[in-house]
């Protein structure tokens, strides 16, 4: 579970690049979903889920909340992604491998000035991934 200080700096992020398309692989019971999204109301905020906690039932109007794959959700969304946050929790093997291939299906459609946050990763298993935060430099 993302800690309320973590959700203000994310939910800050956001705002301070003017994201207008979020997505977050792991939204659990939605505390940093909730905090996006109220920071960023003008924002579409993207959550997928493999389990679907009774939380999420009342998220702010502004967000989609996708009970399923992450990279299934992410084929329904047609903009540029402007802020990522993979907060996949577990660190074992298979979670690394599924955060990195998350990470690197929104890397590929992160907007220039788009932020990737991460939480709960390994740096024994994720050295290409030297921060928990990645920025596209505008060009």
């Amino acid at each position: 579970m993302t800690d309320p200080s973590q959700c203000m700096v994310l939910a800050g992020l956001a705002a301070m690049i003017g994201a207008e398309t979020i997505v977050e692989s792991g939204t659990y019971k939605g505390a940093a979903t909730r905090a996006l999204a109220e920071a960023n109301p003008k924002a579409r905020v993207w959550t997928a889920d493999l389990v679907e906690y009774p939380e999420v039932a009342d998220l702010p109007p502004n967000t989609r909340f996708y009970h399923g794959d992450f990279m299934d959700m992410l084929t329904a969304i047609q903009q540029p992604i402007n802020f990522a946050y993979i907060d996949a929790s577990g660190a074992d093997n298979k979670q690394t491998r599924l955060r990195l291939t998350h990470s690197i299906a929104v890397a590929d459609r992160l907007s220039p000035g788009g932020i990737i946050c991460w939480d709960d990763r390994s740096e024994e298993h994720t050295s290409e991934l030297q921060s928990p935060c990645k920025s596209r430099m505008p060009s």
